[in-house]
């Protein structure tokens, strides 16, 4: 799934993580809430609740990042919503035991700068 973001909630100490994919591995970007803002988490009865805001577009300025996935525009661009399950050691998400996904490529309706 190479040039996606994605966020990690994680319930070692119900956390948040920020990163990109390239090919089938993950970067996490540092500082790991690269570009969160208000995070909640809480793990209750088996789940993780996560919930935070983010800014409308996202550069990331890290040379390690391929030109062509630096820049995460959610009033511009499609994107999927991935759910997934697997474990996660050391910082790093490991391959997914369970994963699901929307069926359409989606385009955010917010107009905010936020979120």
């Amino acid at each position: 799934m190479t040039g996606n973001m994605f966020y990690v909630c994680f319930d070692c100490q119900v956390g948040v993580q920020t990163g990109y994919n390239v090919g089938y591995w993950n970067q996490p970007l540092r500082p790991p809430k690269f570009g969160i803002t208000n995070f909640k988490g809480s793990y209750t009865d088996g789940f993780i609740n996560c919930e935070f805001t983010r800014p409308s577009e996202i550069a990331i300025d890290d040379n390690s990042v391929p030109a062509n996935i630096n820049m995460f525009r959610l009033l511009k661009d499609k994107y999927v919503i991935l759910l997934a399950e697997g474990p996660f050691r050391d910082g790093r998400i490991a391959k997914h035991t369970i994963k699901d996904s929307s069926s359409e490529p989606l385009v955010s309706q917010k107009s905010s700068s936020s979120h």
